[in-house]
C-alpha cells in the first residue's frame, strides 16, 4: 500500500524538501478527487444498468 506521509521525506536540501512536500500534497489531493470521480462513475453506471434491466421486464 502506498503511503504519502510527510515523515517519509528524505530530501536533504530545504528547497528540495519544500518541493517534495508540495508534490505530496498535490498527489494526495489528486488521488482523493480521482477516488470521488470513480465512485460517482461507478454509482451512475450501476443506476443506468439497473434502470435498463427494469425497463426490459
Amino acid at each position: 500500500k502506498r503511503k504519502y506521509g510527510l515523515g517519509l521525506i528524505r530530501a536533504r536540501l530545504q528547497e528540495t524538501s519544500e518541493t517534495v512536500v508540495a508534490l505530496q500534497f498535490l498527489i494526495m489531493n489528486l488521488e482523493r478527487k480521482l477516488r470521488v470521480l470513480f465512485l460517482k462513475f461507478l454509482y451512475n453506471t450501476i443506476l443506468y444498468f439497473n434502470n435498463r434491466n427494469l425497463a426490459c421486464i
